[in-house]
């Protein structure tokens, strides 16, 4: 299966992205933009006893600001409020060729927690 790219537009610059499960527990985002020269890529990690594929991947239920949603990663909402959030945090020179290891931590700092009634914690269950 191809892994088709396609466009975003956040702070008035077109990016070019694409959401990759790799493996059953890690799985990557790619955002490049060749007129600034930018590309970002960050790896997610799972729990490796998910039972239904990539979590990130099939949209796992999280507690946003009291609402309760579902993340996935194949949604244009998450990538932009992820990009911003990078965006954000880096120098632009830092985004020629940055490697975010920890997309979890990411999410976390965007404010999401996951919602399991028995297990409402900041530190992910499925996302470590």
């Amino acid at each position: 299966m191809k892994s088709k790219l396609r466009q975003i537009t956040v702070n008035n610059r077109v990016f070019s992205w694409r959401y990759q499960p790799r493996a059953q527990n890690v799985s990557r985002l790619l955002i490049f933009n060749h007129e600034n020269n930018i590309c970002i890529e960050v790896f997610f990690h799972t729990e490796a006893n998910w039972t239904g594929g990539n979590p990130l991947n099939e949209g796992i239920s999280v507690i946003k600001n009291g609402q309760r949603e579902i993340l996935n990663l194949n949604k244009p909402k998450f990538i932009a409020e992820l990009l911003m959030l990078i965006l954000n945090s880096y120098e632009s020179h830092q985004l020629a060729k940055l490697v975010i290891n920890n997309g979890n931590r990411l999410i976390s700092k965007a404010g999401y927690l996951e919602a399991h009634e028995e297990y409402l914690c900041p530190s992910f269950r499925y996302i470590k």
